[in-house]
């Protein structure tokens, strides 16, 4: 998603305050988000085995992929949830379902 439209929706449901980084494309396309998401992990000092990625297609779930991280899949997004679990992540119906299954794995 386009970060200034990310960053106001995060904003707009509250949630801002459970997570490191909120990161976005530049543009509606979501151009380059492999190296974006490569670029936060080099600067954040963490490891991929720190981060979890949440996303709702399966291009998110590749960028998880090259960076050897997590990642959780929404179905409540642009894929439908058999698309999503093609790709072998895990995957939520929801935000609040993510919440639940973090909480209580």
């Amino acid at each position: 998603m386009e970060r200034h439209t990310l960053i106001r929706d995060v904003n707009d449901r509250g949630i801002t305050p459970y997570f490191d980084a909120i990161l976005g494309a530049e543009d509606h396309y979501a151009n380059g988000k492999a190296g974006i998401a490569r670029d936060y992990l080099v600067s954040s000092g963490l490891t991929a085995d720190e981060i979890i990625m949440l996303g709702d297609t399966e291009h998110d779930y590749s960028v998880s992929a090259v960076l050897g991280c997590a990642c959780i899949l929404i179905s409540q997004g642009h894929h439908d949830a058999a698309r999503l679990m093609a790709t072998g992540a895990h995957v939520q119906k929801n935000l609040p379902g993510v919440f639940n299954f973090l909480i209580n794995p």
